[in-house]
Order: structure tokens, then sequence, then C-alpha cells
């Protein structure tokens, strides 16, 4: 979660993947909740329809997104803002649905979670303050719960006071190309495009909320991925979030996961529940990631393969060859000639649980960071600074 004002612009940048989402997917945004109160607050004889609203965009709707568009809501039903600036907020995106990260079913989503995930934080540290889960769920909460319980979780706390609240606030099919600060006008332009129609416009805002999250776009290793299409792999080649026929792509199959995270975990366990013929999972790391901690799998169909990595297609074209690796100073690794190689035949589906990366295209480059996201810690904000209600 960081934030970055750059000289002066109002350019919010907040992450909202992962599973804490509660306790930091706003975090963030919390200083600049005040000053869209304050600017709001800042001509208190105002006259109605006199005075323009202070227009804010925000970029993508997933928990981040939803929860600043309820914030905003709780500030205007809470505040008597009639003789005040009316704040406007429009948040942009892309798919069908709100959700972002935790969607599982929206074909124009570039990004979606398997159906079958569960969250590894436990619930005590998700339940909302002003939503507790007896007000949503009729029985009790698991300790870990299902992606679809929490998305509609989720959903159903920004609708709770607002019926009309994704109309009101979420221009869906719709995504961000471009956003471009102009210094003279002291206005974000933001581009837009439907991705229905293509069609192509623009807006002013004053203010401007970047929460496409930190799990914006699937990391693959692009390279690796051309030479073996190139070396005449045949397989299925896909990411851990491309869900969408997985049954079909492990069924009777041997698959390979590339990657030893939760995600490598999650979908070994899945594929055996759909049939599978044997799963091997190749990681870089020497103790074998999160995929160590399963010590027994069900019929003992899962391989762990540790210190190795896919290294490309057989010379005969019929087998995949992994080569072990060696950690590299200061960081990564690097492939170590002098290990083993593995062969494995007959390999029909490979699945790169690789993780993400943010989505930061459509920012122009004095608003994207320009890689220095995670070195940021935290807003430029006073010391004594202080909230005086919970809008979250």
């Amino acid at each position: 979660m960081v934030g970055h004002k750059v000289q002066k612009r109002e350019m919010i940048i907040g992450n909202q993947g992962g599973l804490s989402l509660v306790a930091f997917a706003l975090k963030a945004l919390l200083p600049f909740l005040s000053i869209l109160i304050a600017q709001a607050d800042e001509q208190p004889s105002c006259v109605p329809n006199r005075v323009p609203p202070l227009r804010v965009a925000v970029i993508g709707a997933g928990p981040g997104g939803l929860f600043f568009c309820h914030a905003v809501e709780k500030i205007i039903q809470q505040q008597e803002m009639s003789d005040c600036r009316e704040i406007q907020v429009t948040a942009f995106e892309r798919s069908s649905q709100p959700g972002g990260l935790w969607q599982n079913s929206d074909k124009d989503s570039q990004i979606s979670i398997y159906d079958n995930l569960w969250t590894n934080g436990a619930s005590f540290l998700h339940e909302f303050y002003d939503y507790p889960y007896a007000d949503h769920f009729e029985g009790p909460v698991d300790v870990y719960m299902r992606r679809e319980d929490l998305l509609g979780y989720i959903l159903g706390r920004v609708q709770k006071n607002s019926t009309n609240f994704f109309e009101k606030y979420i221009q869906f099919n719709t995504e961000v190309v471009h956003v471009h600060y102009d210094e003279t006008k002291k206005l974000f332009e933001v581009e837009v495009k439907d991705v229905k129609t293509g069609a192509v416009t623009k807006s002013m805002f004053e203010k401007c909320v970047w929460a496409g999250g930190g799990q914006g776009k699937p990391k693959i290793p692009d390279g690796l991925v051309e030479q073996l299409k190139r070396d005449g792999y045949k397989g299925r080649l896909i990411h851990s979030s491309d869900m969408a026929e997985f049954d079909k792509d492990v069924q009777g199959k041997r698959i390979l996961l590339i990657g030893g995270g939760r995600s490598a975990e999650d979908l070994a366990l899945q594929a055996i529940k759909c049939g599978v013929e044997k799963v091997y999972c190749a990681t870089r790391d020497s103790e074998g990631g999160d995929m160590a901690d399963t010590t027994f799998w069900p019929s003992d169909k899962v391989e762990l393969m540790k210190g190795i990595e896919l290294a490309g297609l057989s010379e005969d074209g019929q087998a995949l060859i992994l080569q072990g690796v060696k950690k590299k100073w200061p960081s990564g690794y690097e492939r170590d000639e002098k290990g083993n190689s593995t062969r494995l035949e007959n390999i029909d589906t490979i699945i790169f649980c690789t993780g993400y990366t943010k989505n930061l295209h459509m920012l122009e480059e004095p608003l994207g960071l320009g890689g220095a996201a995670e070195e940021i810690e935290g807003f430029e904000i006073s010391d004594d600074w202080k909230m005086e209600n919970n809008f979250l």
C-alpha cells in the first residue's frame, strides 16, 4: 500500500490486492478522504448549482475502489452538505462486474481467481466494523473463507445503505487507457475506452485515485513461453489466473506447475479433485516454498521438485528439460550448469504459478511511480494528522 504525491497533484496510489484487505486496502487513502471533506466544505456558504462539483476519478472497482466509494458515500450520508460543494466520484471498471480479482466469471476480465480458492488469512481479520458477519451470513463463518463468500460479503457491505451503489459510482465495461495531468488547468485528463464498442472519451477531474491493485497483470516468463512454442511444444501453456477450462486442462493428464507458492499448492489439490493423472511442481526454492508445507498429497499424485527450473524442450521434442539452479548475490537465481537436469515426459499442460505485477500502463510517467512503488512507505502528511471519523 503506497501513496504518492507528485508536485501537489492529488494522484493517489492504493494497492487493493492481497487477503488482508480490511486492514490494509485503504490505509493509504485515509488522508485523501480528509482532503475531500475539507475541500467539499471549504465554501460553507455556497449556493447549490453555482459551485461545480469536486470530481474524483477512481481507476478500478475491486475492493480498494469499492471501499473508497463506500467511504465517500458515508461522508455524504453523515454530513450536512446541502450547502457545500458536492463530491462526484466515478469509478472506471474494465470488466462487467465489481470485485476485481475476487470475481471469477467475467470473460472480459484479464484476471480472475480460481473458484476453489480459500483465503489464507483468518476470517476475523476481514470483518468490517460497520457490517458484522451476522448482518450478512445466516450461520457461522468459516475460519478461512471461500472466495465467493468473501466477495459476497464485500459487495453486501457497500450496498447495505445504498441499493443503487453500483449505478451511482461505477462505470463498467470501461478501460482507462491514459491519465494525463494538465499543469495549466490543474486537472487530470482521464481517457477511457468502452470495451464493448471501442468508443474513446476524455473527461477532466480534480482528483484521481488509482485502485488497480498489485495483481493487475499476470507475471509470465514470456521468453520461456516463446521458446517452448518455437521448439514445438504442443501442450497447453496457461497462467494460474486462466481457470476458465481448468477441468479440461488437467483431467486425466500430466501437468507441470511452475512456482512453489500458495497458488501452486491450491491448484495441485484442485487438480487432484478434477482427476489429474500426475502433478509435477518445479520451484527454484531449494526448500520447496509453500508447497513444502504439505507433506502428504492424496493418492500420492504430487511430486515436488526443489531447486530447479524449466529450461526448455528436449532436442527430440518429446520431453521437457528442467535444470538445477543456485542463488546468486544479492538476489535471484541463476542456472547451475553443473547441476543435474531432469527430463519430464508427456506433459500435457504447463501452469505458470508465477504471481502478478501492478498494471500502471495507463498512468503517464510522472504519475506512475517510475518502478519505485515498493520503496515508498506512505503519504507525505503532517505528524499531528488525526482522523476524526472512521468512514471506511
